[in-house]
């Protein structure tokens, strides 16, 4: 189902799952996602982004209706968007994450009565960060 009058076409989707109960746990998965990016929205720290790219994720196998709801939705729809065609992402979105990668670091240093996890931790979110950050912010020239 494509979304009247739009001019972007969505790259192939993958095939949906013969299963019913895998759908299911797909549409599921997605659903919860949602949830968590919306309140990502007002929750400091709690990064939304991803959270929408899992749910996009999810329904790409499970349902086509919730599928194209999250991808042509006026809010999300142009980030995610951008996101499945060109992998991009804003200034805004990487500085978003960013605090969040640092405020959640902060917060498992303070937590955590082990240096080794710590340590870990701070490696992974380094490379988190640097995936984010060498993300490009606008679409190839055409």
């Amino acid at each position: 189902m494509a979304n009247p009058g739009s001019e972007t076409r969505e790259p192939d989707r993958p095939p949906k799952s013969g299963l019913r109960p895998v759908r299911w746990a797909y549409a599921a998965f997605g659903m919860v996602c949602v949830g968590l990016g919306a309140l990502g929205i007002v929750v400091p720290g709690l990064p939304t982004t991803i959270f929408l790219i899992l749910a996009l994720w999810a329904f790409a196998r499970s349902s086509d209706r919730l599928h194209d709801w999250l991808y042509y939705h006026p809010r999300f729809g142009p980030f995610l968007s951008n996101w499945t065609r060109y992998g991009i992402m804003s200034r805004k979105a990487k500085w978003y994450a960013v605090v969040s990668i640092i405020v959640s670091y902060a917060l498992t240093v303070a937590i955590s009565r082990s240096l080794v996890l710590s340590l870990v931790v701070g490696a992974i979110l380094v490379c988190v960060t640097t995936y984010i950050l060498t993300r490009p912010e606008h679409p190839p020239a055409e």
